[in-house]
């Protein structure tokens, strides 16, 4: 780990799920991932994001409930280098559709169930499965760099705007 990634939330995963891969790494509602379960998901999340154009700080909304989902999402995107704009799908469909427009985010991630009912027209919605059989697929471009000042995630609170670096 060089000493520009150990600020970074994905290379930190990294090297817990290469140094302790069965230890549990998060649980929720009752489910729970091991460091190298939630690592080998979201590298399969990102490879699947990078394969839809995502690139270096690419805004991707992030339309779950707080579930592994969310944090497998988050990640992927991060590992993808995309900036996660994260999207309640319990907002009304006038936020929602105001915070994709205004984030030029042109692709959602959101669980295959919710996807008839989000109002995403315009955007490329895709789901968390994950066509690829292959756990290991790394989505890392070559030549591409990216540190703590890169774009992570664009935030919405009530009625404004804030955008954040890692």
């Amino acid at each position: 780990m060089s000493s520009t990634d150990h600020r970074l939330i994905h290379t930190l995963l990294e090297h817990w799920a290469a140094r302790s891969p069965e230890a549990k790494a998060v649980v929720c509602n009752g489910q729970c991932l091991s460091y190298g379960e939630l690592d080998a998901r979201a590298d399969q999340l990102a490879h699947k994001l990078r394969q839809a154009g995502v690139q270096r700080e690419t805004p991707v909304g992030l339309c779950v409930d707080r579930s592994l989902e969310m944090i497998i999402g988050m990640l992927g995107i991060l590992k993808a280098h995309g900036a996660y704009v994260p999207l309640s799908p319990t907002l009304p469909a006038e936020r929602l559709a105001y915070m994709l427009a205004d984030s030029g985010a042109s692709t959602v991630l959101a669980p295959e169930r919710l996807h008839g009912s989000l109002p995403f027209a315009a955007a490329r919605l895709l789901g968390f499965e994950c066509t690829s059989a292959a756990p290991a697929a790394r989505a890392r471009p070559s030549g591409e760099r990216i540190d703590s000042s890169s774009l992570a995630y664009i935030i919405y609170t009530s009625g404004s705007t804030a955008v954040r670096k890692a």
